[in-house]
């Protein structure tokens, strides 16, 4: 039986309004980032199957390309980030291409420059939820998914090599989940992915870059980051350590009239003390598309003016 997470249940914390071509295409282009020596200059994205049908409406060029400048899901720059990358001399292009036939129907190519020159090539999938993984790496397939951190490795396909990676992440601490291998040909160049169960210091990456045979190095950070307290909901928390006194005075004593000037309509307060419209117009939130949306619920407030705790209040036009 398959396990769920909750975020499989939930859904990422996200500036919407898709969470797999919205979330999941921001994850691709953040990881691709990930990849670089030095901060991007030059990208193209080239779009397959239902992303290259919906990218404008449902804001996924917007999400790709604030990846690009390292955004993170919950970011409210995300809808401006065309305008944000042009003003930061970042170049980008989107081809969309529904024609090719892909593995995946949410499936991007990221073809990246950065400020060294040098060029990397990645294919991401957005799997839903706000998940992603990437799939392939310079022609290399992989499976990177962003719930462990990864190691990426380029080294010449010589005996000891793999032994000295091992060791020296071991002496630094460093447990190794899972290992895939690859390489051109016998004795060529050999291209490994380790994911491994914490970070990597700096001091064992340059322990391993120490060997001849160690080429370059890459890693992808795990994408655990807790999220920041957006504007949205951050009063909510400021608000938490009176509720208990709140909702008893007001099932007790019922709502409280908020002062209002001679001639307008009174309102009652909500959580926290605060009028209950100001929690109605604070549910409103814009997507990645720059469109307002509502939940389900504050629609139904909006419509009938009524609050989380059944008081009523001035509707909101």
């Amino acid at each position: 039986m398959r396990s769920f997470g909750l975020r499989d249940v939930l859904g990422p914390i996200m500036v919407g309004p898709s969470s797999s071509h919205t979330a999941g295409a921001l994850r691709i282009a953040q990881m691709a980032r990930q990849l670089l020596d030095a901060p991007p200059v030059e990208v193209e994205f080239t779009l397959y199957g239902s992303f290259a049908r919906t990218y404008r409406g449902h804001g996924t060029d917007r999400a790709l390309v604030a990846g690009m400048l390292g955004m993170h899901t919950d970011d409210l720059r995300i809808r401006d980030s065309l305008h944000i990358a042009r003003e930061r001399g970042l170049r980008f292009g989107i081809t969309a291409d529904p024609k090719t036939k892909v593995a995946h129907p949410n499936t991007v190519d990221v073809r990246v420059r950065d400020a060294n020159g040098d060029e990397i090539v990645a294919r991401g999938e957005s799997v839903g939820g706000g998940a992603a993984r990437l799939t392939m790496i310079d022609g290399h397939g992989v499976q990177i998914t962003g719930e462990y951190n990864a190691l990426i490795l380029y080294e010449r396909d010589v005996p000891g090599v793999l032994g000295h990676i091992a060791s020296t992440l071991g002496a630094g601490g460093v447990n190794i989940g899972s290992v895939w291998m690859y390489r051109s040909r016998r004795g060529g160049e050999a291209f490994n992915v380790l994911e491994v169960d914490g970070p990597v210091p700096p001091a064992v990456r340059q322990a391993i870059l120490a060997s001849p045979d160690v080429l370059r190095m890459r890693f992808v950070p795990a994408c655990g980051r807790q999220p920041r307290l957006t504007r949205w909901w951050r009063p909510c928390v400021a608000w938490a350590p009176r509720f208990r006194q709140s909702f008893a005075r007001r099932r007790s004593a019922g709502s409280r009239p908020v002062p209002a000037a001679a001639g307008a309509p009174a309102a009652s307060y909500g959580c926290g003390g605060r009028p209950a419209f100001s929690r109605m117009n604070s549910a409103k939130r814009r997507d990645a598309t720059g469109s307002v949306s509502h939940d389900a619920h504050a629609s139904a407030m909006l419509r009938t003016g009524r609050s989380r705790m059944g008081r009523t209040s001035t509707p909101v036009a």
